[in-house]
């Protein structure tokens, strides 16, 4: 008897400047873009990430479509620390205080800098991550995320540095991404 074909998933939306196999040029080094995620979530915005990699790193380009018709911002982002549940994390960030404190990894100090929730959110945001490898998209996971964010200086600019910590829900981990805003257009460039 013959199979019956599955029916293709939809179409992403539209946040995706770069295709798998795509290769950018990020701090001077060489990515690939290795797989696309897509972020299905009700409190959260729409948001696409391209995960690029290379021998030495990972870095996630994140597409967030704000709400109204504003262009999409563009964040690069780096891991910070990836580690297994951990109970007593896991009620920091679910706590009312909505404030994360994380080593200041960019003072060559033991100085702490302060995050704070965007939109100043109570709550965490749940969302489905589609994957893409090769050609399909695939259901991944359910995450659980908070976001968090402060102003730092950056080439004499001020700057919204953001620090995103996902429960990734099936595999009970942790993983904390920290990242700042980026030109979409300076990101195109590097193709």
């Amino acid at each position: 008897m013959p199979r019956k074909k599955s029916k293709p998933l939809p179409r992403p939306c539209p946040l995706h400047p770069f295709h798998l196999g795509d290769i950018l040029t990020l701090g001077g080094r060489s990515h690939i873009v290795d797989q696309v995620w897509e972020w299905t979530s009700v409190s959260a915005p729409a948001m696409v990430d391209h995960i690029a990699v290379n021998q030495a790193s990972t870095i996630r380009i994140r597409l967030v479509q704000p709400m109204g018709s504003e262009p999409p911002k563009v964040l690069v982002l780096l891991l910070y620390d990836k580690f297994p549940y951990c109970e007593s994390f896991h009620e920091i960030v679910k706590s009312d205080f909505r404030h994360l404190v994380l080593h200041d990894d960019s003072a060559m100090s033991s100085d702490m800098a302060m995050y704070w929730r965007v939109k100043n959110a109570s709550e965490p945001h749940t969302g489905s991550v589609q994957l893409r490898k090769i050609e399909n998209w695939q259901l991944i996971r359910r995450i659980e995320f908070w976001d968090y964010s402060r102003m730092i200086e950056l080439d004499g600019l001020e700057t919204e540095e953001f620090v995103f910590v996902e429960l990734n829900a099936d595999h009970q981990s942790f993983e904390v991404w920290r990242g700042t805003e980026s030109s979409r257009d300076r990101l195109l460039q590097s193709q």
